[in-house]
This record gives C-alpha cells, sequence and structure tokens, in this order.
C-alpha cells in the first residue's frame, strides 16, 4: 500500500479525474496509438525493442509482494495446514492503488520476485500450487490494467528459508547431508554457510531428489510457467535465475562448466513451449558486489537480455555503516562499464535488474553488528545512479516496492520516502521510433533534453512525472518548431503531442532530432 505525500494528493486526483473523462481532442492518431495492446517485447542487437520497431527502455520496481522471506511464517504452520495468504504475503502492496501509483511515477515495469518454495510446496507428482498461482495471474492482470511490464523471475537467496537463507526453494530439496551441515550464523551472508553451499552444489551436479534431478525439478517449474503464460505479451521476459550461486565450485569453472550449460539447457525447455518471450539471465552472484565475470562468450540463446544486479562491495559496508559517500559514484560506474562491456560480449542488450541501497544495517533477514540507520543514504545512492544510468542508456528495476520493509522499501516511517521517488520518478524515453543517442534529466531545473535519430511515421513515448516534476505543465521544443505548452491534466493536446495522465507519458508522433522540455509556460 502506497502512502503519497499529502501534497500530491490533489495533484494524483486530479490526474486521475482527468484520465477518466472523455476527450473530443482531433489528434485521433495519438489515441489510437496509446489504445493499442501492449506490444511483445524482444531482443534485437544491442536494444530491446516493440513490435514498431522502436527502442524501449524498461525502468521500475522489484515488487517482494508475492515472495518468502524471513518476515512471514513458513507455508504451512506444524499441524500441516496452510498458512492465510494474508500472512504469507504483502497482498497491501498489489492492489490497484499500488499499480496506478506505480504507473503515475512514469515508470513501465516491474520484476516480479516470486518463490519455488511456494509454487511447488510439494515434491513431485503433487501439482503446483494453484492458488499461488492465482496470486500471480492476479498481479500480471493488474500490471497489464496499467500499462506495467511484467518481469517474471524466481528469487533466491541463500537456496531457501529451510536451509537458513532468505528466500527461495522449497524445503524438500534439501538432502539429509545439506541439512546435517552448519547453517548460517550471526551477520553473515547465507551463502558463506556449509549448508547453504550444499544445496547449490547439489543443484548444479543435479543430484536426484525426489525422483529426479534437483536441475530437472526446476526446469519442469518454468516448463510449467512457459505454458501458462506462453500468450501474454506483459511479460517482457522471463528471468532464469537470480543471482546463481555456485557454492564450492570455483569462479570461470562455474560459468563455463555449469551455469552457461544450465542456462542454456533450461531456455530451451522454455523454447519448446514458448518460442516468443525474451530470456532474461544474470551473471554469478559475486558480481552483483563487483567482480567482473570471468569468463564470458556469446550466451548462445536467442532473444535473450542479460540483466546484471548492481550493489558493488558497498553491499557488506552497508551491514556496518549504511551512509552513502561520494566515493560511491565512480564504483557505480565502473560497475557500469564493465556490465557494458560484458553485454557487448555477450551479444545482448542490458539492464540492470536489481539495484537500490538499504537504510539500516538489518536488511535481507541479515541483521548488522551495530544497529543504524541512514534515510538519506538511498537518496543519494538514487540520484547518482539514475544520472549514471541515463548515461548509458539502460533500464533498471529498483529494490523494492514494499510498504513494509524499512531497509530497502519505499516507505519509511510509515510514509511514502518523498525524496527517494522523486529521484526514482523522473523523465525517460519509454519508447522511441527510432535510433536514441543520449538523453539527460536535470533535477535541480526540470530541464529534459533528448537526441535521436526519426524513423518516418515513428510514434515516440517519454515518461514525464508531472505531478512529481511538473506540477505547472511542460513546455516542448523539437528543433527550430515553435514551442507548444502541454498541461498537467492532459487537456492540451495537438496533432503531434500529447500527455496521458494514467501513464505521466508524453506521445509525440512527429518528426525532429533534438526535444527539449522545460518546467511551466513557454516563454
Amino acid at each position: 500500500m502506497l502512502h503519497p505525500p499529502l501534497r500530491l494528493l490533489p495533484l494524483l486526483a486530479a490526474l486521475y479525474m482527468s484520465a477518466c473523462s472523455d476527450h473530443n481532442d482531433a489528434s485521433t492518431v495519438v489515441d489510437q496509438q496509446v489504445a493499442q495492446a501492449m506490444s511483445w517485447l524482444q531482443a534485437d542487437g544491442n536494444r530491446i525493442a516493440d513490435e514498431l520497431g522502436r527502442t524501449v527502455l524498461l525502468r521500475g520496481f522489484n515488487h517482494i509482494g508475492l515472495r518468502s522471506d524471513r518476515n512471514h511464517p513458513p507455508y504451512r504452520d506444524e499441524e500441516g495446514r496452510t498458512n492465510p495468504a494474508a500472512e504469507l504475503f504483502e497482498l497491501q502492496d498489489i492492489e490497484d492503488s499500488d499499480f496506478a501509483a506505480i504507473a503515475g511515477m512514469g515508470l513501465n515495469s516491474l520484476r516480479l520476485v516470486v518463490t519455488w518454495e511456494f509454487a511447488q510446496p510439494d515434491p513431485p507428482p503433487a501439482p503446483y500450487n494453484e492458488a499461488y498461482f492465482r496470486l500471480i495471474d492476479n498481479f500480471i492482470a493488474k500490471a497489464k490494467a496499467h500499462g506495467l511490464y511484467v518481469i517474471f523471475d524466481f528469487g533466491q537467496f541463500g537456496w531457501g528459508r529451510a536451509a537458513g537463507g532468505n528466500a527461495g526453494a522449497p524445503a524438500w530439496t534439501i538432502s539429509d547431508t545439506c541439512a546435517s551441515l552448519p547453517g548460517p550464523t550471526g551477520s553473515a551472508p547465507p551463502q558463506a554457510s556449509a549448508s547453504v553451499s550444499c544445496n547449490y552444489f547439489n543443484f548444479w551436479q543435479n543430484d536426484e531428489n525426489n525422483g529426479a534431478g534437483l536441475q530437472d525439478h526446476y526446469v519442469n517449474l518454468w516448463r510449467f510457467v512457459a505454458q501458462r503464460y506462453r500468450d501474454e505479451p506483459a511479460i517482457a521476459m522471463y528471468d532464469l535465475l537470480n543471482e546463481p550461486f555456485g557454492g564450492p565450485i570455483p569462479p570461470g569453472v562455474f560459468e563455463l562448466q555449469f551455469m552457461f550449460p544450465f542456462y542454456q539447457r533450461l531456455s530451451a525447455a522454455i523454447r519448446e513451449i514458448d518460442p516468443r518471450h525474451a530470456i532474461a539471465f544474470q551473471p554469478e552472484l559475486l558480481h552483483a558486489i563487483g567482480v567482473p565475470t570471468p569468463v564470458a562468450a556469446p550466451i548462445g540463446i536467442d532473444n535473450a537480455i542479460y540483466i546484471p544486479h548492481e550493489y558493488t562491495a558497498s553491499y557488506f559496508i552497508q551491514r556496518v555503516n549504511p551512509a552513502y559517500t561520494p566515493l560511491q559514484d565512480p564504483i557505480t560506474q565502473l560497475y557500469l562499464n564493465i556490465a557494458n562491456t560484458e553485454a557487448q560480449i555477450f551479444s545482448t542488450p542490458w539492464m540492470i535488474g536489481e539495484t537500490g541501497w538499504t537504510r539500516s544495517t538489518e536488511a535481507d533477514g541479515v541483521g548488522g553488528p551495530i544497529p543504524a540507520i541512514d534515510e538519506q543514504a538511498p537518496r543519494d545512492f538514487a540520484r547518482d545512479f539514475t544520472r549514471a544510468a541515463d548515461a548509458f542508456q539502460i533500464g533498471w528495476q529498483w529494490f523494492a516496492y514494499s510498504s513494509i520493509d524499512e531497509a530497502y522499501g519505499i516507505n519509511f516511517g510509515g510514509e511514502l520516502d518523498d525524496p527517494l521517488i522523486r529521484e526514482l520518478a523522473r523523465p525517460f524515453p519509454r519508447a522511441v521510433g527510432g535510433e536514441l543517442i543520449a538523453f539527460s534529466f536535470a533535477p535541480e531545473t526540470g530541464i529534459y533534453q533528448q537526441q535521436w535519430r526519426n524513423n518516418p511515421g515513428g510514434m515516440h513515448e517519454i515518461a514525464l512525472p508531472m505531478a512529481w516534476h511538473y506540477p505547472d505543465g511542460i513546455c516542448i521544443t523539437v528543433d527550430d518548431a515553435a514551442p507548444q505548452y502541454l498541461a498537467i491534466d492532459g487537456s492540451s493536446k495537438t496533432v503531434t503531442y500529447a500527455f496521458e495522465p494514467t501513464r505521466q507519458t508524453l506521445i509525440y508522433s512527429g518528426s525532429g532530432l533534438n526535444l527539449r522540455i522545460h518546467p511551466g509556460l513557454c516563454d
């Protein structure tokens, strides 16, 4: 449940009332384009493209309302009864108002983090958890209704809760040997424990468990997902495996002999059922803290997108002191440079699948040695990260959309973290009908600039979160054409411009090379 600051409520109410009213404007070309169904997305060279051939950037949140974690009870109680959904999940964060608010920030996507534990709580031949998948169906339907793409991800961190991790695999995947080993202790990451490492090793060896290999069970789960959602264009991509960890397998050996071959095998299984959805893949876990991939080569998967996570070594520093320092900015830019180079080697587009900064030394179910909170830290990181991401022209998914996670969530102290959202809800090119050259946004002045090479008849979409940055409307100038004013409520349309309040998106159907937007009336 989003708690917007009171000063924004009148603006948001005006936007939604305007969106529900009838417009009899002559700019029917724009209206028809906006009304069309969500387009299938695919990897096209080094970019993500829609069915119109436009370059698409996906920006939004990691949504953790349907995942398992240490803050929630197990799937079943001690009597074997299923715990209520309201206790298992953050259902208050998947209301219609949440999706409307996210779209109202100008964002266009959500990385839906679900877990194997709930999808398959019982070993085969027991069926998959239909009640859980109905919750997922409902999430996707709501996202789609608000124009938000979904990145489908089976999240895990530390193998699973039954192994002492924070989220992931069900208890039945844990062998007796792994269960007998020491588990996570203190503030150390769960991956450092012998028990968790043992489970990962068993997975990569495809050890037999309940009549089949562990990998086989996971592949079959993805087959089920592919069959269920094969015709759903609102799903942007399938994210194969979250932050894969090799356990005792050495880096380099792990990628070449285990991780990449598994990605290829899993993708082939999905492709037998679903040939259209893009496949997203991640590097090994340590990459998220700044360790480059030791080996990279063309991934050998069609329609694939590289989505590394960006936390860098600050992930560990934050467990002692969450404060943000200016030294992090060059580290972030170095990381993005590394990921960009890797994507070129993989021959895929790329975006950041997860990034964020904790306010607290207690995060991911792991407490720090000294309790500390710095509410300004994620805001400062968001300011620098979003500027760097603009320079690289990439999409990202911020961690996390949660009203109860005081460490990473967008609410703090029971209220929406307004300064943080102002950094994340920023203008960017959602879809460009041509070749995107560069774009930038200066929060201190509100000036947004974009350069591109236009395709004839191209239809462009630019996220413009008016309620957060342009309460008095905007003035648009393209090349040397006369400036045009657009109001916040979307009432001032022209043949080539329109503002869609529900998605906080500018629709531009004209030609040009250079676009500039500044707040308020045109001079």
